[in-house]
């Protein structure tokens, strides 16, 4: 929502007829009640965008997640495969395999 949105809500019409002009006033009641309820369409479909995106945004990082997970896997099938028999890593093994595979 922009300022001119919210500009709006504060410039909603108001009836400025005396108490005694009873035929103005449902006018003006009609007249706030039109910009009420165009701001809110327009606040809905802003909402619905929004919720949209969101889930498009849910869902990419959700495969994100999965493709981390699974290269931290290998990453540690890599790390197991190349340790030292008394237990410490090889860390040039390591760069040699992914380099020689073509992988960074």
């Amino acid at each position: 929502m922009d300022e001119n949105d919210i500009n709006a809500t504060k410039n909603l019409p108001y009836c400025n007829s005396q108490p005694t002009c009873e035929a103005a006033q449902p006018m003006c009641y009609k007249e706030r009640n039109k910009a009420m309820e165009r701001l809110n369409s327009k606040l809905y479909v802003e909402n619905c965008y929004i919720m949209k995106e969101n889930e498009r945004l849910r869902k990419k990082a959700e495969l994100l997640n999965q493709e981390n997970q699974q290269l931290l896997f290998q990453l540690k099938q890599r790390l197991s495969k190349t340790k030292n028999p008394n237990g410490s890593n090889n860390d040039n093994d390591i760069c040699s395999s992914s380099s020689a595979s073509g992988k960074s």
